[in-house]
């Protein structure tokens, strides 16, 4: 038996010694960017990476739902940790071992298939001088927390912590590699780093851009950014460079050399070419680089300083288009994809050991066939300044000179504006208006390479959703059914008809909340100088189109009056026909109406506020802990009028880096929450165990939490205020930590077994949290 079982593992060991890859051989591998309105859906994304042989790939956070479609696919994972988030792991072990515990632990402790994680990347390029220097002093902080959280953890053997570093953090003086080196302003610090990766036996992540350094320096020509032979080369010495990428490569190299660490090891953590956007920002281009790239890699053939060594790894820029991407460098960040956004091919490449070609995306789910153009047959003088007023909010980017749609004439540019902002807007009706210019059809408007897209399915478009509910934020008057409403700033006035009621006319200011019900009509004046804004939030599963507000106007271009012929308008007010002419006639504005300084409106009186608003600023609070948190809850005891919206209501302010106990609402309620001002992090957990939300809030964030799944939030600095509606007017909750929770009443044998732990751990649990509730403050 002993015999056989050498046999056995002679043979294993001879067939993995068959296929194990020579050290000098890198791996390819993609970066998965989701910063896109409507991300391809990680399933897709994650058939696509199998189809196409990636092996490896670089994620830039940690999302739950991309970690779980790639369980099981034996993909080797580089997962992020967003900049964001590098001062507050600085600066908190705990906050470290919270962040691998959330994100990583639990996968190493599944006995099935999980994600093949091999690195954590601490920040997304950290020292890139755009940033100004602002997370330098807390990179090294944050990979020394992440890394003691993995010894704490015993995955340390397991998975690497890594900085990815920007391709502008070396440099030469000479455009040589023979001189290469770190900025200055990053000598103290990179020195730090090297010496903990060497420590830890990772390697140095490091982006090259061959196509920054062509558009930055004069003294690079294209043919020498591609790879061809046909391109002059640069002398150094007695080496001669022939591609852009080995004079970046060992300039990286000589840099790390003078730093004292002359073998350390390198992966490239981005490398690619853009397809669109700028001049030689196209696909034939871009394909010509990559092949040109991929080649050179795997003939093993090395730079002048490191012969016959390649990097270890290098990973693509990027797998997929991203519209959202920062185009503060230029409109080409937003086309690093080797693929479109919805998974097709741009050009031909081998991404794999054995791959035949690229092959795209399937079973894509689309919104409907149909785009938003200009309608010729109208007034065209407002056309331009319509276009490029919606471009800052959708994806304009191609229309750059040099750009795929660059060469687009007047008024066909316009119309590829009006079509992106109504695919990003889910194709909905009012973002194809544009006061009657804009024109939905079913005929492709496509020219040449110019494509104009149909986005995704919406049901990609976000992991939480809910049809029932959704917000919208407008600064207009509007009718809108089943609402509440908080004034965020500046003061006016409001006018607020019930049905068969008279006229409220209220003064509103910040922190006001009014109940809006069915039927209710509603005007409002803004008589400042200043903007007044009103966020309006509330169910519209009853709309005229569920999930959409009813903006239902009862005078102006699109209101009722505008409808009626003059002859029904005079027959139903008994007016003189005329007068019925004359009234049709007026209704030219959109529903809004600059005033002259003549006119006067009617003055508010405090006592129609009763029972018709509440500040929620003024109101008596309904929790108050010292340097934790303030709560006032609205419901039909101080706001009557939302028994009759049948939606609830809190005002939430805690202090900063106060925490607010994991909670939910135990009698089935929705939540939707705005933040007000100021900021932190939440975390929101399903019903099954699992993580479905891990991100930082900012004013003017919005997110909604389903039925029965737990929210937690911590605060930054300067604390977090938010407004949050309740699907029922008189919630329940309930918080899972805490003097109140329901820990405190389980008996201790319970929570012995329940959790698995000895007496004594049992009772430190207990010890804790006996006289806080809901709110933390800081330790």
């Amino acid at each position: 038996m002993l015999q056989e079982c050498s046999v056995l593992v002679l043979v294993i060991v001879v067939v993995l010694a068959g296929v194990s890859r020579s050290s000098s051989d890198s791996s390819i591998g993609v970066n998965w960017g989701r910063d896109a309105s409507h991300p391809l859906p990680p399933s897709n994304v994650v058939q696509l990476l199998k189809d196409n042989n990636v092996s490896h790939v670089r994620l830039f956070d940690a999302d739950p739902t991309v970690l779980d479609a790639l369980s099981g696919s034996n993909i080797q994972l580089t997962v992020g940790i967003p900049n964001s988030m590098l001062p507050h792991l600085n600066s908190s072990f705990r906050l470290a071992r919270t962040w691998l515990h959330d994100n990583l632990t639990r996968f190493f402790a599944l006995p099935h298939p999980s994600p093949h994680i091999r690195y954590i990347a601490v920040g997304n390029e950290p020292f890139l001088q755009a940033y100004g220097g602002k997370y330098i002093p807390f990179v090294l902080g944050a990979a020394t927390n992440i890394q003691a959280a993995l010894v704490k953890a015993n995955l340390a053997d397991h998975v690497k912590v890594i900085v990815p570093c920007s391709y502008d953090s070396f440099q030469s003086d000479s455009g040589l590699p023979s001189q290469g080196h770190f900025r200055s302003d990053l000598n103290k610090t990179m020195v730090q780093l090297l010496t903990f990766l060497s420590k830890q036996n990772s390697p140095f992540f490091a982006s090259i851009s061959p196509f920054h350094i062509l558009q930055q320096d004069r003294n690079i020509s294209l043919h020498f950014a591609l790879f061809r032979e046909t391109s002059h080369p640069r002398k150094d010495g007695h080496k001669l460079y022939r591609n852009s990428f080995d004079l970046s490569y060992d300039t990286l190299v000589t840099a790390l050399s003078n730093a004292g660490f002359p073998q350390m090891e390198i992966v490239i953590s981005q490398i690619g070419w853009p397809t669109d956007g700028a001049v030689n920002a196209n696909s034939s281009v871009a394909e010509t680089f990559m092949k040109g790239l991929l080649n050179h890699l795997k003939t093993k053939t090395g730079t002048p300083l490191r012969p016959h060594a390649s990097p270890k790894e290098a990973y693509i820029l990027s797998l997929l288009d991203e519209d959202q991407r920062s185009i503060s460098d230029g409109n080409f960040e937003r086309h690093w994809g080797i693929f479109t956004f919805d998974g097709q091919a741009k050009y031909w490449i081998d991404l794999g050991h054995g791959s035949k070609g690229t092959v795209n995306a399937q079973n894509v789910d689309y919104m409907s066939t149909r785009w938003c153009v200009v309608n010729n047959n109208k007034d065209m003088a407002n056309a331009s300044a319509l276009g490029w007023e919606v471009c800052p909010a959708s994806d304009c980017s191609s229309l750059d000179p040099g750009g795929s749609c660059g060469n687009l004439s007047w008024p066909a540019n316009i119309s590829y504006a009006f079509n992106s902002y109504y695919q990003q807007q889910d194709q909905s009706p009012e973002s194809c208006d544009y006061d009657g210019l804009g024109l939905v059809t079913t005929v492709d408007p496509s020219i040449g390479s110019c494509r104009f897209i149909v986005q995704l399915g919406s049901s990609n478009a976000a992991c939480l959703q809910l049809p029932s509910v959704i917000y919208h934020c407008l600064s207009r008057n509007s009718f809108a059914s089943e609402l509440l409403k908080l004034l965020t700033e500046c003061q006016g006035v409001a006018g607020i008809v019930l049905p068969e009621k008279d006229e409220k006319v209220i003064a509103i200011k910040e922190g006001d909340t009014i109940a809006l019900p069915f039927g209710v009509v509603t005007w409002w004046y803004n008589k400042e100088d200043t903007d007044l804004t009103v966020l309006f939030l509330g169910d519209t599963s009853k709309g005229h189109k569920s999930g959409q507000f009813t903006d239902f106007f009862l005078t102006g271009s699109n209101g009722i009056f505008n409808g009626f012929s003059s002859e029904f308008v005079s027959r139903a007010w008994d007016l003189p026909e005329d007068v019925g002419q004359n009234l049709v006639s007026k209704q030219s504005s959109n529903g809004i109406v600059q005033l002259p300084a003549s006119h006067k409106m009617p003055e508010p009186k405090k006592e129609h506020r009763n029972g018709m608003a509440l500040n929620c600023l003024e109101a008596p609070l309904d929790v108050d802990i010292k340097n934790g948190g303030r709560v006032v809850v609205l419901n039909t005891k101080n706001l009557p009028l939302v028994g009759e919206v049948g939606l609830g209501a809190d005002l939430v302010r805690i202090d900063g880096k106060s925490m607010c106990s994991p909670g939910f609402s135990c009698d089935s309620a929705l939540q939707v929450t705005y933040i007000i001002r100021g900021s932190g992090r939440v975390q929101v957990v399903g019903v099954d165990g699992k993580r479905v939300m891990e991100t930082t809030l900012k004013a003017g964030d919005l997110f909604i939490v389903p039925r029965f799944f737990v929210v937690s939030k911590i605060a930054d600095n300067d604390g977090m205020h938010w407004f949050s509606i309740i699907s029922t007017p008189d919630p329940v909750f309930t918080h899972l930590a805490g003097r109140t929770s329901v820990w405190k009443a389980l008996s201790a044998e319970v929570l012995e077994a329940a959790f698995n732990v000895p007496t004594d751990m049992e009772k430190l649990f207990r010890s804790k949290r006996t006289s806080d509730a809901i709110f933390f403050p800081p330790n």
